[in-house]
């Protein structure tokens, strides 16, 4: 099973944000967590169609979570 755009950038974004040593959350966390992680927020692909084929892009939302 192949995967769509948004869901192969996902996953890549949190292995590199994982092998760099942060802690990182898919989803709103209930109780309070250590800082620093980040939050995964949204994803959103943009198709544009022409001619002969599909291109798009595909944004996504990322929360740093951290003190100073």
């Amino acid at each position: 099973m192949s995967k769509t755009r948004e869901n192969a950038l996902f996953d890549e974004l949190m292995i590199r944000l994982k092998s760099l040593g942060y802690t990182v959350y898919d989803y709103k966390q209930l109780d309070d967590v250590p800082y620093p992680f980040f939050e995964m927020e949204d994803t959103q692909t943009i198709f544009q169609p022409n001619k002969t084929d599909i291109k798009g892009s595909v944004n996504i939302s990322l929360s740093a979570w951290g003190t100073l």
